[in-house]
């Protein structure tokens, strides 16, 4: 497990890919590991946002939401110039592998709609900063 997760951000370090990452706020504050290991995992959070080719973006529960996320998804390619993009998409009852140019077309727009209201940059650093200041101590 600790292989997968160091093979993972070492994906992340690589600068000829572009990657957008979008979370909501539940994600930030979810206590699934202790406070010292979510401020470590939000100091990692912070430093990734300060990479040019990562756009990492949060939508804050105050947001004015567009759409709904209604599962979480991934978009693996670029479809402006991928044949072969995909979209695993894990639902309640099972994992999808979309392909269709259509359907990948959706979770693109889908994407975009959800990025809109989210933070990013100083204002999402400032945020991750307060977390770590009032939700991870020991």
């Amino acid at each position: 497990m600790v292989a997968e997760r160091l093979a993972r951000q070492q994906v992340l370090a690589d600068t000829s890919k572009r990657f957008c990452l979008l979370m909501s706020e539940t994600a930030l504050r979810r206590r699934l590991v202790g406070p010292a290991a979510m401020g470590a995992q939000l100091a990692r959070l912070i430093e990734l946002s300060t990479q040019p080719h990562i756009d990492l973006a949060v939508i804050m529960f105050d947001a004015q939401e567009r759409t709904h996320q209604y599962h979480g998804f991934a978009i693996l390619g670029d479809p402006g110039t991928d044949d072969d993009t995909l979209v695993p998409a894990e639902t309640l009852t099972r994992g999808l592998a979309i392909r269709g140019q259509e359907e990948v077309h959706d979770y693109l727009e889908h994407l975009q709609t959800l990025r809109e209201t989210a933070i990013s940059g100083d204002e999402l650093r400032a945020q991750l900063q307060d977390l770590i200041a009032t939700q991870c101590r020991a």
